[in-house]
């Protein structure tokens, strides 16, 4: 389930390895692939139907914030939880015919039965020892209790009694990449060579945070977002987009902080992303103190959040990287090759790719366009066409004053790509006006 999840793109995962995996190791063949299709027509029509996201202030930082993710979701977890195909039709009845379930299963039953070889040669042997060895730690009365307190503090609604850890062999047991997500009451953890029964449970308990995190009510989601709004903190909606991440990560540092020190807890050098292991590590302290009186997350915990997060990235808020981890992405059809460069270079974590950006009125724009398409925005930036004398540029202005207007143009999609990746390169930029231009 996890590899056929993670080929159609629905899961976190280090899918060019596994993509690697199967056409080299396995050798894809066009069943394989007709398979895979399936699947992906399956839910994919599954997401079409599930419609729009509620107005916020900003895009939820939790998946069921958008219907079309938790509805993919759900039917996964159906799948995962189910032994047969009628337990699969009963379990996805809401979301799918089911005639469309059995399709389904076809194609999970499919790909088991290409792995199974691989898996009793190879892949059981690489993680049967560390299964046993990261369950005793994940079992033992400190997991449990750090558990049970984090539940209460992000306000659980009612969380699954039994939590299940998925550890999957790598298929490149050499290399230092790894993945792990959740899918509801299920945490995947992808391991190589280099995984340790720590490791693995920590990244275990990182995955259940998100859980809990994800299962408190929707109004104390909004909620929070209100936090943030009302906040006179530059950027705060970037700060919202990664206090779900910071706070799993300062989970980790909680169980990390007794063999590492408080300096180092929260750190994580395989964390690659630029700025999520600073926070979690900015977010230990606050974490502590808040278990400890027993408060949650929606009692003044954002303030402090901020306050200590600011306190860490200081003059590194004005990073692009940073702002921009939460934005609207907008590429016309000149600058699609060029979104893609953007979500390599900027990694953002809370984005949207829709004309739905108008139910968030905190939320940045990207727009990603070529020099003939930028005659939308001559009232509003009515100096963009003296910058059209040059291959490309990059342009900040504000959102009612509420968020920013960044537009990428050039004067054709390579260019465009250009522009995206020499403001990715930039550590600071200014809040209006031309950033840079490109020849």
């Amino acid at each position: 389930m996890y590899h056929l999840a993670c080929l159609a793109g629905q899961i976190p995962c280090t899918k060019d390895a596994f993509e690697r995996f199967w056409h080299d190791t396995l050798q894809w063949t066009p069943a394989d692939q007709r398979e895979l299709d399936a699947w992906i027509a399956g839910l994919g029509k599954v997401e079409r139907a599930a419609g729009t996201p509620r107005a916020a202030p900003y895009v939820g930082n939790y998946r069921s914030f958008f219907p079309d993710v938790d509805a993919r979701l759900h039917v996964i977890h159906a799948a995962v939880e189910s032994r047969s195909l009628s337990e699969f039709q009963h379990r996805a009845e809401r979301w799918l015919s089911l005639d469309e379930a059995a399709r389904l299963q076809h194609a999970i039953a499919y790909f088991q039965g290409r792995l199974k070889p691989w898996w009793r040669t190879t892949g059981h042997n690489a993680v049967k020892v560390r299964v046993q060895q990261a369950e005793k730690k994940l079992r033992s009365d400190k997991m449990v209790a750090l558990a049970r307190d984090v539940a209460a503090f992000v306000e659980a609604e009612s969380p699954a009694r039994e939590i299940y850890v998925h550890i999957i062999p790598g298929p490149e047991p050499k290399s230092d990449a790894a993945s792990g997500t959740f899918v509801s009451n299920h945490c995947f953890v992808e391991v190589t060579d280099a995984a340790t029964p720590d490791g693995i449970a920590s990244v275990s308990v990182h995955e259940l945070t998100h859980y809990l995190y994800e299962t408190a009510q929707a109004r104390r989601h909004l909620e929070l977002m209100q936090h943030f709004v009302r906040a006179e903190v530059p950027h705060a909606s970037a700060f919202y987009a990664l206090l779900n991440e910071a706070l799993a990560t300062a989970v980790q540092g909680l169980i990390s902080e007794p063999r590492r020190g408080p300096e180092e807890a929260g750190s994580d050098d395989e964390y690659r992303h630029p700025f999520i292991p600073r926070l979690g590590r900015s977010t230990v302290p606050i974490l502590k103190e808040a278990l400890e009186k027993r408060s949650t997350l929606y009692q003044g915990f954002a303030e402090g959040y901020l306050r200590e997060a600011s306190r860490e990235l200081r003059g590194d808020v004005t990073n692009p990287k940073f702002f921009l981890t939460s934005a609207a992405i907008l590429p016309t059809n000149t600058g699609a090759s060029a979104y893609e460069v953007f979500l390599t270079e900027f990694q953002p974590v809370s984005f949207i790719k829709s004309d739905q950006w108008r139910l968030f009125p905190y939320l940045n724009l990207v727009f990603l366009l070529a020099y003939d398409e930028l005659g939308a925005f001559s009232t509003a930036f009515p100096d963009l066409a003296s910058h059209t004398n040059r291959r490309g540029f990059a342009y900040m202005g504000s959102r009612d004053g509420q968020a920013r207007v960044c537009i990428l143009a050039g004067a054709a999609a390579g260019a465009i790509a250009d522009v995206v990746r020499a403001l990715a390169r930039l550590q600071s930029v200014s809040s209006s006006g031309l950033v840079l231009s490109i020849d």
